[in-house]
């Protein structure tokens, strides 16, 4: 998920392969290494042999959010 410019998780990744006469090509079978925890974090792309590396910044998810009470009030007559 991406907050901003920070990430949870890595998602949302595009790899272009540009070849050696110019054309590029959208690939998805390659390889992450690195993970994402807070702070900055340096993630390596590899694709046939080729590797690529980005740096981004962790940040912890939002804690869950459960029900903890409820309260009513009655405004009616007697």
């Amino acid at each position: 998920m991406v907050i901003g410019t920070a990430l949870t998780a890595l998602v949302g990744i595009v790899v272009t392969a540009t070849y050696s006469n110019g054309t590029t090509k959208t690939v998805t079978d390659y390889t992450l290494s690195g993970e994402i925890v807070e702070g900055s974090n340096t993630i390596t792309v590899t694709y046939e042999g080729m590797t690529a590396t980005f740096i981004v910044t962790g940040v912890a998810e939002a804690p869950e959010v459960t029900l903890s009470s409820i309260s009513a009030t009655y405004t009616g007559g007697n």
